[in-house]
């Protein structure tokens, strides 16, 4: 492999865009080659905004970028699949933006090609490399004993783009937007998981129920260490972007609410927040953890290493998802078994 990591983007929508010029700006020891979007023009206008060759389709780039080391899935996530076997076949290592892919089917595909082609895969959930998130990991470990409750809330404040609403396209509310609470409940209380219960309902959006989707939801999450994790999700609830954490141990709790930490043990901690308000919420909350997920994933090709966040982590996530579906459909918990 050469001195720097070539890398390419596929899908310029907000988070491919974001990926390309973190590259571009962020990341020394790599270099972005190619961008992809089957838009032309948008293409185009990225391809010379980041200073990259532009193509419309990752066959077309894979075919003709021979020297390409990585790439980077950031289309929408009915996609994925398709796309990381893809690249999988052309041997380039991967990075997909979450959730790794719609089903449980499609995730196994996916094992079975990144295994037989030796490549390494990273999912994007990027709260992992959050500061915030990954000191309250710490505390855990260190200062909040044995694990009791963990409650999330998270209300968002725009509209998604419109295939989200369609659970065919997104795999709806539970592994679109909730798939980060459910990837850090699994990361905190460090404990397989043993039930899930879930419910939710359509108050904002009609584009949901036609989509099969839901805009407000609930999961409640019991592992086998016997602590419980609480997930309260909801779109279009207010104008601002609301996260709020709160883990209670048996020496004591944490809060994280949007920029801060703080515990009953005294340890308080901020973050600093992307001051440019042309760009969507999250990415002005977790822009620096955006920037440590793709600086760890060059970091694994380089030294050959395995990604904390891989495809276990993203299929546990689906598994979960796909759980809460049938809770819902079912109105009753259900007994969680991983395959």
């Amino acid at each position: 492999m050469c001195s720097k990591v070539n890398v390419g983007v596929v899908g310029l929508g907000r988070i491919g865009r974001l990926y390309a010029n973190i590259l571009r700006l962020h990341v020394p020891e790599a270099r972005l080659v190619a961008v992809v979007d089957k838009i032309c023009d948008l293409a185009r206008s990225v391809a010379k905004e980041v200073g990259a060759k532009y193509y419309t389709s990752l066959l077309d780039m894979l075919e003709k970028e021979s020297d390409l080391d990585a790439v980077i899935i950031a289309t929408p996530t009915y996609l994925h699949r398709d796309m990381v076997i893809l690249a999988a076949d052309y041997g380039k290592h991967i990075f997909c933006e979450k959730p790794l892919s719609l089903s449980h089917i499609d995730a196994i595909d996916i094992l079975k090609k990144v295994r037989s082609a030796g490549v390494i895969l990273q999912v994007g959930y990027m709260r992992r490399f959050d500061k915030l998130y990954r000191y309250a990991y710490e505390i855990i470990r260190e200062d909040l004993g044995h694990i009791l409750v963990i409650n999330f809330v998270t209300c968002d404040p725009g509209v998604p783009p419109k295939w989200v609403f369609n659970r065919r396209l997104s795999g709806g509310i539970f592994l679109d937007m909730l798939s980060h609470e459910i990837d850090l409940a699994m990361y905190f209380a460090d404990s397989k998981v043993k039930t899930i219960y879930a419910s939710g309902t359509v108050r904002y959006y009609d584009e949901a129920r036609s989509g099969g989707d839901l805009d407000t939801a609930f999961i409640s999450i019991t592992f086998e260490n016997d602590a419980v994790c609480n997930i309260y999700g909801c779109r279009g609830a207010t104008s601002e972007y609301i996260l709020v954490t709160n883990i209670f141990g048996k020496e004591g709790q944490i809060q994280i609410n949007y920029n801060n930490l703080k515990c009953s043990s005294g340890h308080s901690v901020y973050v600093a927040v992307l001051d440019d308000y042309n760009e969507p919420w999250f990415i002005r909350r977790f822009y620096n953890a955006y920037i440590s997920e793709i600086k760890h994933f060059i970091d694994c090709i380089v030294k050959g290493a395995n990604p904390i966040v891989g495809w276990e982590e993203g299929k546990k996530v689906i598994d979960i998802s796909e759980a809460a579906w049938k809770s819902v459909e079912k109105k009753n918990p259900i007994y969680f078994q991983q395959t």
